[in-house]
């Protein structure tokens, strides 16, 4: 859950010396009152959690606070199977029914979002070009195309 900085720092963009420059925005996976945001994806990626419901807020207020000119671009989301990497056979690689509800609530968040009349473009879902930071052996597979291409072509590197 992202929020934007007010009170005292509310000049974070202008101010160096902001301890929260220069991206000015706070982050917790806790909601104010104690609880998770969401259910936690793969424990290779702890800072992930699934948490769809808080989407139209969040885009509204980027809408009513930043006004973007033509709208709104969500340049990427997705979430990590728990234990995925851990999968050997391809139909349990296959079958990720925690991740593909993530991306069902996460379009039905955006649905919502227009129905609201929040001006979005479009997004753009994790897929195979942008997840090679995911491809060491530490860090969870995201991608909705992971299991695919890595199981089909194994050969293939594409980081």
């Amino acid at each position: 859950m992202y929020k934007a900085l007010t009170g005292p720092f509310a000049d974070c963009n202008t101010n160096t010396s902001n301890p929260y420059y220069p991206y000015c925005f706070t982050s917790s996976s806790v909601y104010p009152d104690g609880w998770q945001i969401g259910p936690l994806s793969d424990p290779g990626a702890s800072w992930l959690a699934k948490a769809t419901d808080w989407v139209p807020q969040a885009l509204r207020e980027i809408q009513d606070r930043w006004h973007p000119k033509g709208g709104i671009l969500i340049s990427e989301f997705g979430f990590a199977e728990p234990f995925e990497a851990l999968k050997t056979d391809l139909p349990s690689i296959l079958y990720d029914p925690i991740r593909s509800a993530y991306f069902r609530d996460y379009m039905e968040a955006l649905l919502m979002s227009l129905s609201e009349g929040i001006n979005v473009l479009g997004t753009l879902a994790w897929s195979l070009v942008d997840n090679c930071e995911f491809l060491s052996p530490s860090n969870p597979p995201a991608s909705a195309s992971f299991p695919s291409w890595a199981v089909r072509w194994p050969w293939f590197r594409l980081c």
